[in-house]
């Protein structure tokens, strides 16, 4: 553990780039269970009867009733009603107009949520790697450093290839271990709870 809070030091420096990388994995973590929920109205739209649609437009547009004031409501009341006020107006805007102009608007939707989901993935990656080559720069910069001040009977002592190998191979693994210590640890528990989160909130 201590080895690794060492490692993780040297990751310091670049605590900006690290930030903008997290931001970028929640981002596309949320446009990814976007990019898959707006599936739902674009299955309804292409199986549903026109009778059925013009009732659901109707329902939209109709006023939601307020059995309680807004303060004695609960945190779980509140984001069901923020939920359902978002679904109200995200129907209202898609279901207007014929099937045709609703399959347009969806279609053109979920490209914009691919695109910007990609696009984030894209930036998350770029500015993690810039992270694993700056601590990989400095890590062998200070190995460098410290081969420099040592006494010349470890040189005689120790073989050339090992060295070299210890410079190359073993700080590129070290960048394996920051690389998965927040891309991998950080990036696919986020998807699983919002997956999850997201199917439970379907249908628990």
């Amino acid at each position: 553990m201590k080895i690794f809070l060492r490692i993780l030091r040297y990751v310091r420096p670049y605590w900006k780039w690290l930030a903008l990388s997290v931001l970028c994995t929640i981002i596309f973590t949320i446009l990814s269970a976007a990019s898959i929920a707006l599936t739902i109205p674009l299955l309804e739209t292409l199986f549903s009867q026109p009778a059925a649609q013009g009732q659901s437009v109707q329902s939209v547009q109709a006023p939601a009733s307020v059995t309680a004031p807004v303060d004695s409501l609960s945190v779980t009341s509140r984001l069901s009603a923020a939920k359902d006020s978002v679904m109200r107006r995200l129907n209202a805007y898609l279901y207007t107009g014929d099937k045709t102009d609703t399959l347009f608007k969806i279609c053109v939707i979920i490209l914009l949520m691919f695109f910007f989901k990609n696009l984030f993935d894209y930036l998350q990656s770029y500015l993690m790697a810039y992270v694993e080559q700056g601590s990989m720069m400095d890590i062998r910069n200070d190995l460098y450093e410290h081969m420099h001040n040592l006494s010349l009977g470890y040189f005689s002592n120790e073989r050339t290839g090992s060295l070299i190998s210890r410079v190359t191979n073993d700080v590129n693994v070290v960048n394996g271990g920051v690389s998965a210590t927040f891309v991998t640890m950080l990036k696919q528990p986020l998807l699983i709870i919002v997956f999850l989160g997201m199917a439970i909130a379907l249908s628990w």
